[in-house]
């Protein structure tokens, strides 16, 4: 149904889900959750992975018990949702209007946009000190 890590290298919160959530599920889910982000110390802005390349659609008793139960979870900087569904996508697009999600086709894929935000800015080639010879 659904696993999740804590990766300190990465600041991230790592999720995988399977199958299709019913609201209790979506209840013991989330107190895991929430005590597994206490007991590790993570703060708001850390980074967000939800895999969900193995779960459907959800139902409208689950999206209202996830509204629920995560109302005031400590935010992310970054939510990458990984799916393939079309209609998956357009339902986390829907439910999770922040402006810092994407939707990736891979986890690899989500995990490189995630991470590029905290990789230092590359200079430009101008900023480059010069030599000559």
């Amino acid at each position: 149904m659904y696993a999740f890590d804590f990766d300190r290298g990465f600041d991230l919160l790592d999720v995988r889900w399977s199958g299709l959530f019913c609201p209790r599920e979506v209840a013991r889910y989330a107190a895991m959750v929430r005590r597994q982000f206490e007991e590790m110390a993570f703060a708001p802005g850390y980074l967000l992975r939800i895999d969900m390349a193995e779960a459907g659609v959800q139902s409208q008793e689950s999206l209202a018990a996830f509204r629920r139960e995560f109302a005031g979870f400590p935010p992310a900087t970054r939510i990458a949702v990984v799916t393939q569904s079309k209609l998956a996508a357009l339902q986390v697009l829907r439910e999770m209007r922040q402006p810092y999600l994407e939707v990736a086709a891979t986890a690899d894929a989500a995990l490189d946009w995630l991470i590029a935000a905290r990789r230092p800015a590359q200079p430009a080639l101008s900023s480059l000190p010069r030599f000559s010879t």
